[in-house]
Parts: structure tokens; sequence; C-alpha cells
């Protein structure tokens, strides 16, 4: 009887061969770093769970991009912040 769950063909067991850091969501801890560094210039895009931004490295002058997950969308309890140089 099918259970409803389904199963990869190719790496069906590849979680018990990682540790737990590797798919436990619900007990990541995450080390933000200094987030005052950046800057929003404008909005190049959105999507069902995120909103994505140009930004500006304030200290070094670089471009970036920020990706912001929308509250509610992502496992964590809290918005979600992520940036590319």
């Amino acid at each position: 009887m099918d259970s409803g769950l389904s199963r990869s063909r190719i790496y069906p067991d590849v979680n018990v061969h990682r540790p737990a850091e590797y798919w436990d969501y619900e007990n990541l801890t995450i080390n933000w770093g200094d987030q005052e560094d950046y800057e929003v210039v404008k909005k190049i895009g959105r999507g069902k769970y995120s909103e994505v931004f140009a930004g500006m490295n304030a200290v070094n002058n670089t471009k970036c991009v920020i990706k912001i997950l929308k509250p509610g969308k992502c496992r964590c309890r809290w918005a979600c912040v992520r940036v590319w140089s």
C-alpha cells in the first residue's frame, strides 16, 4: 500500500549518510554578518517566496544582489536575507 511519501530513485538514503547540519532546518542557527554594510538601490524582481534588490556594499563600494525571503514562506520564523556580491 502506498504511504503517500515519495522516495528518490537516485539518492534515497542521502540524509542517513549526511550529518544533521545538512538537512535539519528546524534547528538551524544562522550567524548573521554585519547587515549595516549593505544598502538597497532598487527592486529588480519578485517571486512567490522572495523579493530581489540591487544593492551596494557601502564598505568597499561594490554592487551586489540582495534576496529577502517573505515572512511565513520559509521554514524559519524570521525574514531570511542572502547577499550575492
